[in-house]
């Protein structure tokens, strides 16, 4: 109301056509590219969202790589089947390695559990375990859409003519994902055939009304998992996703669902007011972290959740490969003056590698989650197994005599 009132109706009209037309410049050929891209390097600060559903507006060198992109956003259901007709076998014989994986971790974070002074109460610690065991994995892809058939009726109807000007394509393949949504109005949905992730997204998710972790299948591959290397690797990738998933559990929109069971409130306002203490300090921690490229900081308390779970996600992986019994160390070639648990921080600190443009800088600061830098280092300076292994001198960068800790395991 307050926009309405304040601006004309030409300035309204005008900003709607213009959010329109931007969202969709960069399917309009060269020439509107290199105008959009024009625009983008003098306005960086303007969020102008694309078809493509994050909200980034995607320019591409290579065309063949755009139009992979193009599909695998637009068309996300065939692309995936397409994908399973080559991965099939290799993903199911994966299935079974991240469910024992996730086995490890939760037994590592119920002995974590167990060793927190602040939880008063073997009775509270029960139930805390209880979340963490009750919680369920989705892995791959939900069934019907290994049935070619059901696939078949879903886009039923859309015609992509190779005739058409492109961007006529763009504008069926997002009306037709809008009538899918359209037709689960008035009807229930099975949890088990709607997943609230993309398939081939290289992301987890953990969702606290179900207690599910969901892990799709474009996650589950290299980098992050892998059977041609040592074990210990995989801890520190794919075991520190599932790590971070674990932990967003006890996290605050997690808390609703936990916090009475047979009529107890496990989140005592003792037990709360120590939890907020701890979590502070990580604001605080953050607080102080220079966006590259810019002169902002971050904010400690908009990432908070999120830097809390980075940590527990690597004690509870850093604890299970320490309890793994198959963890036999294997030398790296050229890599052979680390021991293994300061391969591990490496393993740890290289999946946060990134390379960001300015304006990707600007825009972490409206993430949740903080800059690849800090998911490292402001990890690991709070880890006692790294200062460790590193031998980090006390009160050096890497090792304050200050830690901030949650969830800390007494491993290593």
């Amino acid at each position: 109301n307050r926009i309405i009132d304040t601006y004309s109706p030409k300035t309204i009209d005008n900003y709607l056509c213009w959010t329109f037309i931007a969202r969709y410049l960069p399917y309009l050929g060269p020439q509107f590219r290199r105008l959009f891209s024009e625009f983008r390097a003098k306005v960086p600060d303007m969020s102008v969202e694309t078809g493509d559903p994050n909200g980034s507006s995607r320019i591409f060198l290579s065309r063949w790589k755009e139009c992979v992109h193009v599909v695998s956003e637009g068309l996300d259901v065939p692309a995936i089947v397409l994908y399973l007709h080559h991965k099939q076998q290799a993903l199911d014989s994966m299935t079974a390695k991240i469910n024992d994986l996730i086995k490890q971790m939760k037994e590592a974070f119920n002995l974590i559990i167990d060793s927190q002074q602040w939880l008063d109460s073997s009775a509270i610690k029960e139930n805390f375990k209880n979340r963490v065991n009750s919680i369920q994995s989705k892995i791959g892809v939900p069934k019907v859409l290994t049935n070619e058939s059901e696939v078949n009726l879903l886009y039923e109807g859309l015609e992509i003519d190779s005739q058409d000007v492109f961007i006529t394509n763009i504008f069926k393949m997002a009306r037709h994902q809008v009538m899918l949504e359209l037709k689960k109005l008035n009807r229930l949905v099975d949890p088990e055939e709607e997943w609230i992730i993309q398939p081939l997204i290289a992301n987890a998710y953990y969702d606290p009304i179900t207690n599910n972790i969901i892990m799709p299948p474009g996650i589950l591959r290299f980098p992050l998992i892998s059977f041609q290397r040592p074990g210990y690797l995989d801890f520190a990738t794919l075991g520190i996703v599932i790590g971070h998933e674990i932990s967003h559990s006890m996290g605050t929109d997690s808390r609703k669902f936990m916090k009475y069971t047979n009529g107890t409130n496990w989140w005592t306002d003792e037990i709360n007011k120590v939890y907020r203490e701890k979590a502070n300090c990580f604001a605080q921690q953050y607080n102080q972290y220079l966006i590259e490229s810019t002169d902002e900081y971050l904010n400690g308390n908009h990432t908070l959740e999120e830097n809390i779970c980075d940590f527990a996600g690597l004690q509870q992986s850093y604890t299970a490969y320490k309890l793994n019994k198959d963890n036999t160390f294997v030398q790296l070639p050229g890599l052979t003056n680390y021991t293994s648990d300061q391969l591990f921080f490496i393993q740890y600190a290289q999946i946060w590698c990134e390379v960001v443009s300015l304006e990707g800088h600007r825009r972490s600061l409206l993430d949740d989650h903080s800059p690849g830098r800090y998911r490292a280092n402001g990890v690991l300076v709070n880890s006692e197994q790294f200062s460790k292994a590193f031998l980090c001198p006390k009160d050096s960068v890497m090792n304050p005599s200050a830690k901030c800790g949650l969830w800390n395991s007494n491993y290593g």
